[in-house]
């Protein structure tokens, strides 16, 4: 009798837990304004915008990619290969 007392408050958590997550979906759709998130994410990119993009990709990729520079003078030969 045991086990079936427990599938049934199994049964019971997985309504439960479905409905936490529809109040956690209408929470959502309540305090998010998707409409006006899409107006600006349709919105160009200013210079500033691309900058910063490109800087937060270059240090983000920093330690693991490097690109050797021609032009550089004070290189070290070693680094010429």
């Amino acid at each position: 009798m045991e086990h079936g007392k427990e599938c049934a408050s199994d049964s019971e958590g997985s309504s439960d837990s479905g409905s936490a997550e529809d109040m956690h979906d209408l929470d959502l759709r309540v305090s998010v304004d998707v409409a006006g998130m899409h107006r600006s994410s349709t919105l160009p990119l200013t210079r500033p915008d691309v900058l910063l993009i490109k800087w937060i990709l270059a240090n983000s990729l920093y330690p693991r990619v490097a690109v050797a520079d021609t032009m550089n003078k004070q290189r070290r030969n070693q680094d010429c290969k």
